[in-house]
């Protein structure tokens, strides 16, 4: 096949829709990471979901916790979301992600995690630095 058509093709492939469902599931870990960041303030860390590598488990996706100031960065915790959007799998600790059937099971594992006193110490450390 020549480049023209090659190029067309491609064209037709990327502007396919998302499924529904993929793109309920990353507005989903939007939304968590837009309520870390509400709660840490307009002068503390951003945070963002970045997108990572694709794996088996899915599209990883980190939610990253960045201080301007200093230029620290860290992933906070990363999600792998499969093309139908869940489960999700959600990796808090870098071991076996913890399957989210769906966003209220999501939002309830990610409450848990920054429930945690040295999560909590930590997102306290980084306002406190973002704050200088």
């Amino acid at each position: 096949m020549d480049t023209t058509e090659f190029e067309t093709q491609v064209g037709q492939i990327l502007r396919e829709p998302v499924s529904p469902t993929y793109r309920e599931a990353v507005t989903a870990l939007q939304s968590i990471a837009r309520a870390i960041q509400k709660q840490l303030g307009q002068d503390g860390p951003q945070v963002a979901v970045e997108p990572g590598c694709y794996i088996a488990l899915g599209q990883q996706l980190n939610v990253a916790v960045r201080v301007p100031r200093t230029g620290f960065e860290e992933v906070l915790f990363r999600a792998y979301v499969p093309d139908t959007g869940y489960p999700i799998g959600l990796d808090l600790f870098g071991g076996e992600p913890v399957e989210c059937a769906d966003e209220m099971e999501l939002q309830n594992q990610v409450l848990a995690f920054l429930r945690r006193p040295e999560v909590r110490n930590r997102m306290a450390w980084l306002r406190e630095t973002a704050a200088g």
